[in-house]
Order: C-alpha cells, then structure tokens, then sequence
C-alpha cells in the first residue's frame, strides 16, 4: 500500500520488522509479519502510522547484495533491500521462500554474502 499520512495500519499482535526490536527467531513464527518498505530515513516517518503494540524484532546482521551508491548521503551498514528483509526473516521463521528470490538480479551476492541463511533452509 501506498505511504499516506493519514492511513492507519493496525498492527497489535503482529511481529513488526524493527532495527530497534529484539532477535527475530523461530520462535517467533506464528502472528503475522509486518515489514515497512521505504528508506531508513522515511521510516519514523512511517512508524508512526502503525496502530497497536507489535512485536519488534530486528534480523542479526547481514549483508546486502544490492550494490547501493548515494550520492547524497551514507547508507547504513546494514541496510538491506526489503526483498532481502522478507527473504531472511522468513527463512528465520522456518517458512517457505523457495521462489521469493526469483529474478532478484543480486540473489546469488546476497546468498553468498550471508551463508548462514543457506544453512538454515537446508
């Protein structure tokens, strides 16, 4: 969904995807996944359209394959592209992601950038 201002999102119960947050588990599977797409210099922003009390949880450390290059300010260390976020907190969570990937021009960079994650699928 397109970012509005005035649009709300209920979120109680649901795991929010949050830098802030606690470790993201196995544990954690079951409510449902809330991740926000956008830049990290939106996301407060964005944050405070999100009704409820969700459940932050963060990813451990990982590494992008997406090849970022601002020219206008300095990327996080660990910023990922958001198909990379979904890809790793649901392999984390034990569920299917066999196809998510498909087409992503940097999988096999962020695949071999982040072995830990071919582990767990296996």
């Amino acid at each position: 969904m397109d970012y509005r201002h005035d649009r709300r999102l209920e979120a109680r119960g649901r795991i929010l995807l949050d830098p802030e947050g606690d470790l993201l588990s196995a544990a954690d599977a079951g409510p449902g996944l809330l991740l926000i797409d956008c830049s990290w210099r939106r996301l407060a922003g964005l944050r405070r359209t999100v009704d409820g009390a969700p459940i932050a949880r963060r990813l451990p450390p990982l590494v992008t394959g997406y090849p970022r290059r601002s020219k206008t300010f300095l990327d996080p260390g660990e910023g990922l592209a958001s198909i990379e976020v979904l890809f790793a907190a649901l392999t984390i969570l034990g569920l299917p992601t066999d196809d998510l990937l498909h087409g992503y021009p940097w999988r096999d960079a962020f695949l071999e950038r982040n072995p830990g994650l071919s582990a767990m699928r296996k």
